[in-house]
């Protein structure tokens, strides 16, 4: 018998964006496992990080944690310094 391997991750709400037209907000939403990232979540962030950066009207991209008292944000100086980086 051969082993499958079964990646079935939930990566509907693993990541939630919300915000207006300056401001961003990327929040870890894996309670369960403590919020540590997995592949999934780390490309959807990727992803909408890309998007805010081409999207000049964004000035701040907070990250939060849910159900925590944890932040970190990203200015528009922040993000135009990794741009530059890169």
């Amino acid at each position: 018998m051969a082993m499958t391997l079964n990646f079935n991750y939930d990566t509907e709400n693993q990541v939630l964006f919300t915000g207006n037209s300056s401001v961003r907000y990327v929040i870890l939403n894996r309670p369960g496992k403590l919020n540590t990232l997995n592949h999934v979540m780390v490309s959807q962030i990727l992803k909408n990080l890309r998007l805010y950066e081409n999207d000049f009207s964004i000035k701040l991209v907070i990250l939060k944690v849910k159900n925590a008292n944890t932040i970190f944000v990203f200015t528009s100086v922040d993000m135009d310094i990794y741009i530059r980086i890169k």
